[in-house]
């Protein structure tokens, strides 16, 4: 598992890196609103996963934990080329309507579908099969093509939002043909055919789990939907400069979200659960440090988002809570078999969060309220998952420590950055060693054990 982590952790250090850097390059160069029809291109693009009716999905059920040399080359081939030729089609689709109406974002959008799905296909075989080696040269190679393609159209002063739109597709097209390649070494290409017969096999095993991730990122995104279709593209520019940020912490705790899942099932253990629970606390409670240090960036060098700073206090701190919700409590339902009420329990979270975002747009529209409706659905989610694993409810100390952090964190928000930093990291650190006293010494020992790996490296 450690292993596992550090590969993933280290893979997603390089993306979150570049990520965070071109997060905050990006927006010196564009202007507000270019800005926002750039994320407005990339929110679309997130929701492609749902194009592949849950073909890709149905592929990782089946491969799950499946050697891929015992795979039969000739048959995954054909799987390949089924799912290709449908996601052409598809594109088409999507062409023609650009084309009709002249709608450039669309338009890219329907040159990014093949590369998207197609890089999904790859990376969840990878994944199912264990060679997480192969997914993390695949993401990192182009995660450095993406920092390369951004950086040269920085240092050449473009500013033109559409340069920007077309390089993001390229990098998805980087990442198709390098994935196509290390692919084609473990498969027998022949003729690209369509199977109906497979296409509908696949769709059905995957089914559900695409519907899980589509009522997901409908949760996740509602709010932008209602913020583009009721403010205006600055108005979106600034919320999405904040999600942006929302996106880098989650780069930091998704490989242990990824691999818990394996752990949990071997265990089936409550008491190995809550540990992993409070574990995850303690580093969510970081959280505030890292609002603080965006905060002091976009104070000095980017004023012009300085608008968005509620947004990124609150949606940020909602990640506290929504990781909660994703590495522990949506693994736990799966381990349990338990989809169908996770399914119920998102799906209230769904309906809380759409009437929230109808009452903000019938009374006063603004991205604050959006974000705030935003933060109370993602509690609301993680109180009914707790009324559902009861064992996993905080106890007395635990509780006091993150309503306490979170307060400590709101008392200071007037106070001086550089104090309520350090303010805020020592209050943490003294809390965190004699209220979560357990996970304190056995992350202190994970440190001190690294760094004696490490001397002893350097010593030979």
């Amino acid at each position: 598992m450690k292993r596992d982590i550090i590969r993933l952790f280290v893979t997603n250090i390089i993306k979150m890196s570049v990520t965070l850097l071109t997060a905050f390059v990006i927006p010196t160069v564009l202007s507000i609103d270019d800005y926002g029809y750039l994320k407005l291109y990339q929110f679309y693009v997130s929701y492609l996963g749902v194009l592949h009716l849950g073909y890709c999905d149905g592929i990782y059920l089946y491969y799950g934990g499946v050697n891929i040399n015992s795979i039969d080359r000739i048959q995954l081939s054909l799987e390949h080329s089924t799912l290709l030729l449908y996601e052409i089609f598809v594109a088409f689709g999507f062409l023609v309507y650009s084309i009709v109406n002249r709608d450039f974002i669309i338009l890219i959008l329907a040159f990014t579908i093949v590369p998207a799905v197609l890089s999904t296909l790859y990376i969840y075989i990878y994944q199912a099969t264990g060679e997480l080696k192969r997914y993390s040269k695949l993401v990192n190679f182009t995660t450095i093509c993406n920092l390369i393609i951004i950086i040269s159209l920085v240092l050449t002063s473009i500013k033109n939002y559409k340069c920007y739109i077309v390089a993001n597709c390229l990098v998805q097209w980087i990442m198709f043909v390098t994935g196509w390649i290390s692919f084609k070494r473990k498969i027998v290409m022949g003729k690209i055919l369509f199977s109906f017969k497979i296409f509908i096999k696949y769709v059905r095993m995957g089914i559900l789990l695409t519907i899980g991730n589509f009522i997901y990122a409908l949760f996740i995104g509602i709010d932008k939907w209602f913020i583009n279709k009721n403010l205006d593209i600055s108005q979106f520019s600034f919320y999405s400069f904040a999600a942006q940020m929302v996106t880098v912490v989650n780069m930091i705790v998704s490989p242990i979200a990824m691999t818990l899942y394996s752990h949990l099932s071997r265990e089936k253990n409550k008491n190995f659960e809550i540990r992993i629970k409070r574990l995850l606390v303690v580093i969510l409670m970081i959280i505030p440090l890292f609002i603080n240090c965006i905060e002091l960036i976009v104070c000095n060098f980017l004023s012009s988002y300085i608008s968005a700073v509620d947004v990124i206090r609150i949606l940020l701190i909602s990640q506290i809570f929504l990781v909660l919700n994703t590495a522990v409590f949506v693994n736990l339902y799966k381990v349990y078999k338990k989809q169908k009420d996770y399914f119920i329990r998102l799906s209230v979270a769904v309906v809380v969060a759409l009437l929230l975002n109808i009452l903000i747009c019938i009374y006063s529209p603004n991205i604050v309220a959006f974000s705030v409706a935003t933060m109370f659905s993602i509690i609301v989610w993680l109180l009914l998952n707790l009324n559902f694993f009861h064992y996993l409810k905080p106890e007395l100390k635990e509780l006091i420590y993150i309503v306490g952090l979170l307060l400590l964190y709101v008392f200071l928000f007037k106070a001086d950055i550089i104090f309520r930093i350090s303010v805020y990291f020592m209050i943490y650190l003294l809390t965190t060693k004699y209220l979560m006293k357990e996970e304190w010494n056995y992350i202190f020992s994970q440190i001190q054990g690294g760094y004696n790996k490490i001397r002893k490296i350097l010593c030979k």
